[in-house]
């Protein structure tokens, strides 16, 4: 290869890692803009009162929205191998093999946010900072016998499963196995949060499952789909085709869980709207609907043209425009994580136990509620 080309495609394989990167940056940036600008944002501690402090009160969205990236990057990734990209026989193809090493990455990384989620929880519900729930006594009976702070620890478990299985996986069947364990990983911070409290707990605990799990695999899908699609020649009419079936599925089954949510959450108060429409809350549910909009355009795109430019030969059309579309589901990651901790209009949190229940916790008891858009 000349020296020209080598100049060329340098940049191709350093560009990944850069572009992941100032996507997380931003998306961090992004959430600490919306909490300040709409009443999320961590308050100091007031003197003689207990408190977590500053420090756990942004640390704690922060390592939600990254836990969010992380859990979701690894579903993606075993959505790929076990699907978009179909191994033959009972080997593993290397696009596939490739998907479940950066699954297993993912998974650890998810792994060990959950059990910082999980201390940080514990900080902010006993209103101490990290070196005094570290050094208290009793502290690991705590940390177990706290309901939000357990579930983040049984998270971590399944994600450290997740990694080393998908580390031994070498027949066809074994990343749909693998894909289960993650997607399960999802599920028991949703069985401590919002809506295993709420009146109705039974539909909404179910409906918000249903929501996590097609968000996971939708956002996931998309971002594996770009990572591993170049390195499947003669193959990205078909994957394409393939995610754009799971992507239809996904968004319509989205919608209708989270409108559910929306009723289940929003239909007991009347001049509730009216209330959000004013406040900070409601910008955000704003920005959040108009995100999902937007998306559905993307995808009503994929269908109508994004195998066609494939066929035709475009990759590079197909992958600005995926690109973008990976940027506007992260931005909305990060508008869920900053509507989790920002106040409601009756003056609780999205997060939190019913707001009319005068016994309910602050936000960050039920600040881990599961990937993107959980809890609204």
């Amino acid at each position: 290869m000349s020296r020209a080309g080598r100049a060329r495609t340098e940049p191709d394989r350093a560009s990944p890692a850069l572009v992941a990167t100032t996507l997380v940056v931003g998306a961090i940036l992004l959430l600490v803009l919306l909490l300040a600008a709409f009443g999320g944002a961590p308050e100091p501690t007031v003197p003689g009162l207990p408190g977590a402090g500053l420090f756990v009160g942004w640390l704690l969205p922060i390592t939600r929205l990254l836990l969010d990236f992380a859990a979701v990057g690894a579903v993606g990734c075993l959505l790929f191998a076990a699907y978009l990209v179909p191994p033959r026989d009972q080997d593993l193809r290397r696009p596939a093999q490739r998907a479940l090493r950066a699954a297993s990455w993912c998974a650890l990384v998810w792994a060990g946010l959950a059990a910082v989620g999980s201390l940080l929880t514990l900080a902010d519900i006993a209103g101490q900072s990290l070196g005094e729930v570290l050094t208290a006594p009793g502290f690991a009976d705590s940390l177990v016998s706290l309901d939000q702070s357990r579930s983040l620890l049984l998270v971590s478990a399944l994600a450290l499963l997740v990694t080393l299985s998908a580390r031994r996986v070498k027949t066809t069947d074994g990343p749909m196995l693998v894909l289960v364990l993650a997607l399960a990983a999802l599920v028991p911070p949703i069985l401590t949060g919002h809506a295993a409290t709420h009146r109705a707990h039974e539909l909404a605990t179910v409906s918000l499952v249903i929501h996590v799990i097609a968000v996971s695999l939708w956002v996931g899908g998309l971002a594996a789909l770009l990572m591993f699609r170049r390195r499947s020649p003669g193959k990205d009419a078909a994957t394409v085709s393939r995610y754009s079936t799971v992507a239809l599925v996904c968004f319509g089954l989205t919608a209708a869980s989270g409108l559910l949510n929306a009723v289940i959450r929003l239909g007991d108060g009347t001049g509730l709207f009216a209330e959000l429409l004013g406040s900070g809350y409601g910008v955000l549910i704003l920005v959040k609907l108009a995100a999902l909009a937007a998306l559905a355009w993307f995808g009503w795109w994929h269908r109508r043209h994004a195998i066609a430019l494939l066929a035709a030969g475009r990759p590079s059309a197909f992958r600005r425009f995926a690109g973008r579309e990976v940027v506007l589901m992260l931005a909305t990651i990060a508008v869920a994580v900053a509507l989790s901790r920002t106040p409601t209009p009756s003056g609780g949190s999205s997060d939190v136990v019913d707001p009319a229940d005068p016994g309910h916790q602050h936000a960050a008891s039920t600040a881990f509620t599961g990937p993107p858009t959980s809890g609204h």
